[in-house]
């Protein structure tokens, strides 16, 4: 049996006790997903934005719950690119993910 098709989710992870604790977020991010470039903020409050493939909301939930803190995440699911006019339900070939880093420990 094929495993499941990756979903594509957008991850803000706010009020991030300060950047070296949102560092922290994206790596563990890197680390387990196919991700595209994060966005972190440098002035308080600090957040992070991380575009990552995954198999579910919980394979996300379950990497970052244990270092996430006093931080909130928001997920965003079920995007809709638009690419020469046209709705597609997959990203258009000019937005990278790259593999997995694998250190997050």
């Amino acid at each position: 049996m094929d495993p499941a098709p990756l979903k594509v989710y957008i991850v803000t992870i706010l009020d991030c006790e300060n950047e070296a604790h949102a560092h922290k977020l994206a790596e563990f991010l890197r680390a387990s997903f196919p991700h595209g470039a994060e966005q972190t903020t440098d002035t308080p409050p600090i957040n992070l934005t991380i575009m990552v493939k995954a198999e579910s909301l919980e394979s996300i939930q379950g990497i970052i719950w244990p270092v996430l803190g006093k931080a909130r995440a928001v997920f965003g699911r079920d995007l809709i690119w638009l690419e020469d006019g046209k709705a597609q339900s997959t990203p258009p070939g000019n937005i990278r993910f790259e593999p997995p880093t694998n250190v997050a420990s």
